[in-house]
């Protein structure tokens, strides 16, 4: 036997195999039992999976929040995206929340502002990787303790500008995971990269 038809056997055999599994009647809950022993990096890991088949749409019963993402054809910028967002909250009080994107899923590149972004509502602002998505201004979470968390994640911020790439003061709740906030200083300005003042935060950086 040659080792093409070797290959091609044992593709066919793993095929079959793969297809009895599927059709289980257990198939389920076998599935449901594995996937609660794996932990996303992300939720948008998680959407794609959720998204990938019938049978994952269905073992992984929690829908995803709602979710948006960035560059956005009707936003010019990061500011004017969340603007939007927080005029909508304001416009949902009383209805259901779920009609507002709580996510923003920030796509590869370098985005660049002369200004500071203000965060005034609970959001979750996740970038492609600390390698992959780069915010060359200040990000400033405001709003109110008890409006709910602000979470930053899988991004970096190079601040070029005042010295404080990452700025919290007596309003939200803030999250940073797998962030790296670096400050590009001016000459003679002794201001950190990162200022917290009066705030929870919780900061979850893997392998660091």
């Amino acid at each position: 036997m040659s080792t093409s038809e070797t290959k091609e056997s044992t593709t066919t055999s793993v095929t079959l195999n793969i297809n009895r599994l599927l059709s289980h009647p257990r198939a389920r809950v076998f599935f449901r039992r594995i996937l609660s022993f794996h932990e996303y990096k992300n939720p948008k890991e998680y959407i794609e999976l959720r998204s990938s088949s019938k049978l994952f749409c269905s073992v992984l019963e929690q829908p995803p929040p709602l979710w948006t993402t960035f560059p956005h054809f009707n936003y010019a910028t990061l500011q004017s995206l969340l603007d939007r967002l927080a005029a909508l909250r304001g416009e949902s009080i009383g209805e259901e929340s779920s009609n507002v994107p709580s996510l923003i899923f920030l796509q590869d590149g370098d985005y660049v502002s002369n200004q500071r972004v203000i965060v005034r509502i609970p959001i979750s602002i996740i970038g492609a990787g600390c390698e992959k998505t780069t915010l060359w201004f200040s990000l400033s979470v405001e709003g109110k303790k008890n409006d709910g968390p602000v979470m930053i994640a899988d991004l970096k911020i190079k601040e070029k500008g005042k010295g404080v790439g990452l700025y919290a003061s007596n309003g939200m709740n803030l999250i940073v995971k797998n962030c790296t906030v670096e400050t590009v200083l001016l000459k003679l300005n002794k201001f950190s990269g990162i200022i917290f003042n009066g705030k929870r935060i919780n900061a979850q950086n893997k392998g660091q």
